[in-house]
């Protein structure tokens, strides 16, 4: 690498780590203030056990609170912390990031709206089927019977 191409990519990396930085110290301490205001027993009885109707919370809560990758994590290990079962919790990480009202309605600009509702379904399905199936191996269900579910 020359010296000036040297130089760029480190400018470059300088400012993408100080964007970066600051939106993930910004929202490690949102979510540290969340919380203490978030009751564990309101996240138990969402989404504490692996059943459909508690991916389904997770996904729905996906969509509507888009978060940021980086503060994504946080977030994640705030309701892993809070009793949310695993299966809901990765239902709720894949989701996320597909399925957020804003990317929501800038898909539907471009593909219309029946086109955009056919892929958050799928999405979404696929999302509560990742969680349901995941939450049954980390309940100690076995791959072999889990393929005959």
């Amino acid at each position: 690498m020359a010296g000036d191409d040297w130089r760029a990519w480190l400018w470059e990396a300088w400012r993408f780590v100080k964007q970066i930085f600051v939106l993930l110290v910004v929202g490690v301490f949102i979510v540290g203030m969340v919380r203490q205001v978030i009751r564990p027993e309101w996240i138990e009885s969402l989404a504490g056990s692996n059943t459909v109707q508690a991916n389904a919370v997770a996904v729905g809560f996906g969509v509507f609170m888009y978060f940021p990758t980086l503060v994504e994590v946080p977030v994640a290990r705030m309701f892993l912390d809070l009793g949310m079962h695993p299966g809901p919790l990765l239902a709720y990480l894949m989701a996320d990031p597909e399925l957020s009202l804003q990317s929501m309605l800038m898909v539907v600009t471009v593909i219309g709206g029946v086109k955009t509702g056919v892929y958050v379904a799928w999405v979404a399905v696929f999302s509560v089927c990742a969680g349901l199936l995941y939450g049954a191996w980390v309940d100690g269900f076995g791959w072999p019977l889990l393929v005959t579910v």
